[in-house]
């Protein structure tokens, strides 16, 4: 136990998600109807929540879906995400309340870099897409591949 443990001070922390928490889609479905392929996209995801593969595995399938996708196409289709209602609110609030704010997402920082900056999210952890030449390569690498 450290000693800032027992001194009676506490940090205080909060973490939020983004895919339909913060934000009002998910964005690897906002890429897959971007890239033309959001009924294969949608399908893997059903397969994953149905128990038939893991998280890794069916992240990795619907990236890989969205090789050629262009990256200007992929932030214009991410900038059409809006917030849920009460989301800023409520960070803007916690944060005043002096909270230390991070945002973890298995989504990508092609958009979660942008949404953490928007709401001063103090910590942001998400996937990245690998781009070659402006290009998605339908590759993603990131610290949220295996949960």
């Amino acid at each position: 136990m450290s000693s800032h443990a027992c001194s009676g001070k506490y940090t205080r922390l909060i973490v939020f998600d983004m895919d339909s928490t913060l934000i009002d889609a998910e964005t690897i479905d906002e890429l897959a109807k971007a890239a033309g392929v959001g009924e294969e996209v949608a399908e893997i995801t059903r397969r994953a929540m149905n128990g038939e593969m893991d998280y890794g595995e069916a992240l990795r399938k619907r990236v890989l879906l969205l090789k050629g996708l262009s990256v200007k196409r992929a932030v214009e289709a991410t900038m059409r995400i809006r917030y849920n209602p009460g989301a800023e609110e409520l960070v803007c609030r916690v944060k005043s309340l002096g909270y230390i704010t991070a945002m973890i997402s298995g989504g990508f920082t092609l958009s979660a870099d942008r949404v953490g900056e928007e709401l001063g999210m103090d910590y942001v952890y998400s996937n990245e897409l690998v781009v070659d030449r402006g290009v998605l390569t339908g590759e993603v690498r990131g610290p949220l591949l295996e949960h």
